[in-house]
């Protein structure tokens, strides 16, 4: 198989030769590789053996040479990483595990991300690397924070919703907490205490 390939900024050309075999399988990687980075949904990232970034599609490119302590607060950078070089050294890849994670440039906003990362090698076989994929999974992360308050403040109102009967109700240790007083207010208005 021979193909003729354009270098990108420069005139000349590179005659690229190897065996039908080989050369299907790499059209084959390329495809996909070309189908990965035209996503906007997936973020691919590109590190080295020292975990520094080498290329990645996501908008907001970092430098080459990047940490991600450069990006994330300490303590999730650190986790972030210390992920990243479990796969690195054991080989073993990380499938869509969730990360939670803060900005530097914004610490007070939390996001979580879908990570699946795998284990690069070059030819030798020898690790080079570590190849991410993530995906911003906030929007289900914090739905699922708003179905589970939800489900807790359905236990704590109990089987009604009468707030004369929910006042009533025995509290365990026989104390009054906030949830059980009646606020005042419309009836239907927050009466268990919980801001919804």
């Amino acid at each position: 198989m021979c193909r003729l390939l354009r270098l990108q900024g420069a005139s000349s050309r590179l005659l690229l030769a190897l065996p039908a075999d080989r050369g299907k399988q790499y059209e084959q990687g390329a495809a996909l590789l070309r189908a990965l980075l035209a996503q906007d949904r997936i973020g691919v990232v590109v590190r080295d053996v020292n975990l520094s970034l080498l290329w990645t599609n996501l908008t907001s490119a970092l430098p080459p040479g990047s940490k991600l302590s450069g990006v994330m607060a300490a303590p999730d950078a650190a986790s972030a990483e210390a992920r990243l070089r479990t796969v690195l050294e054991t080989g073993v890849p990380q499938v869509a595990e969730e990360q939670h994670v803060r900005s530097l440039s914004d610490p007070s906003r939390e996001w979580s991300v879908s990570v699946s990362a795998v284990r690069t090698t070059d030819r030798s076989g020898r690790p080079s690397g570590v190849t991410a994929l993530l995906t911003d999974a906030t929007a289900q992360w914090l739905a699922s924070r708003r179905l589970g308050l939800r489900h807790r403040a359905a236990v704590a109102v109990g089987h009604s919703l009468d707030p004369e009967r929910i006042a009533q109700e025995p509290v365990p240790g026989g104390e009054v907490s906030a949830r059980h007083r009646a606020r005042p207010g419309p009836v239907g208005h927050a009466v268990t205490g919980l801001t919804w």
